[in-house]
């Protein structure tokens, strides 16, 4: 149980859920639409996903590897390392998984005959490595590195997928189409990964004070810190809005379903993250914050939906 524990299984189905439902619910049906095949047969996919959950899974293992000490000031009763698994174990586990992951995404870049793609993976790879290593303790840095880390699930399976290079109308109109959705799913996942970040640090300040790391709520006070995570979140409910305001008056579950499940919980949030004063309550509003990532990628499904709609009116046509 501790090798599973230490690579956060929830965290694991979370990213997995959002490569699936990104290639089911949007690349395969603006594919559909247009009639042409994808460019990553299914399996060829399937295999970018485990690469992607085992380069996720070794960033878990050496951000822990790396943060023990200030893990047994934090957090002490889910420390693994040390306790259930040796210091030399948790960094062989770690290069196991990464080696693993990089292997299958080369595996993926060869068998489609661009050597390149497999770069995107070693950037993310290195991101993590350095996160652990030194960024998490700079201010801001590490905010911004493992934000954009979590958003580059979208963008790696974007990045194999289209054709970069390609002149045909159809089929630069089908990448850009699929950038469209997939821009506005990484910057979610980007603002919702900040959010995280900062209501993490806020909750761990005592530990990382005591290894003067220079997180932001040490630098500017827990106070500042929760005035800038409300800003994310006014940043977010306002990218909601836009979106709102670009739907249908007909186009009313759409709409309903944002006020539910991302503006309210968002303003929830808000809330009590001004009130919140001890490690329990920075706890809730962490599983409020990835409850509003989950709704947020369960949307796909519904674009999906209209995306097939679409198909079938197209077809009717012809």
């Amino acid at each position: 149980m501790p090798y599973i524990k230490i690579i956060r299984p929830v965290n694991l189905l979370m990213i997995a859920a959002t490569q699936l439902l990104f290639w089911f619910c949007i690349i395969q049906p603006i594919h559909n639409i247009y009639g042409s095949n994808t460019n990553m047969d299914i399996w060829q996919m399937l295999l970018l996903v485990l690469s992607t959950l085992l380069i996720a899974a070794g960033g878990y293992v050496i951000n822990d590897y790396y943060d023990l000490p200030i893990d047994l000031i934090n957090k002490p009763e889910k420390v693994m390392i040390g306790k259930h698994i040796s210091d030399d174990e948790a960094f062989n586990y770690f290069t196991y998984l990464t080696g693993a992951g990089l292997l299958a995404s080369l595996a993926v870049a060869i068998s489609m005959g661009n050597y390149r793609l497999v770069m995107i993976p070693l950037i993310i790879t290195s991101m993590l490595w350095f996160y652990a290593q030194t960024f998490k303790r700079m201010f801001f840095v590490g905010n911004l590195v493992v934000s954009a880390a979590t958003a580059a699930v979208i963008f790696i399976l974007i990045y194999f997928e289209i054709n970069w290079e390609t002149t045909d109308q159809v089929t630069q109109q089908i990448r850009d189409e699929i950038i469209y959705f997939g821009r506005g799913y990484m910057l979610f996942i980007f603002i919702i990964s900040m959010l995280r970040e900062l209501v993490k640090d806020i909750q761990d300040q005592r530990g990382d004070a005591e290894f003067e790391s220079k997180t932001i709520p040490i630098v500017l006070g827990a106070t500042k810190a929760k005035i800038i995570a409300v800003v994310w979140l006014i940043i977010l409910i306002a990218g909601v809005v836009y979106i709102q305001t670009g739907l249908k008056e007909y186009q009313w579950l759409p709409i309903a379903y944002m006020v539910l499940f991302i503006q309210i919980p968002a303003l929830w949030i808000g809330y009590r993250l001004m009130k919140a004063t001890d490690s329990k309550d920075y706890g809730k509003i962490s599983i409020g914050v990835k409850a509003i990532m989950f709704f947020g990628m369960i949307s796909m499904i519904y674009i999906g939906i209209l995306l097939a709609q679409y198909e079938k009116t197209i077809d009717s046509w012809l």
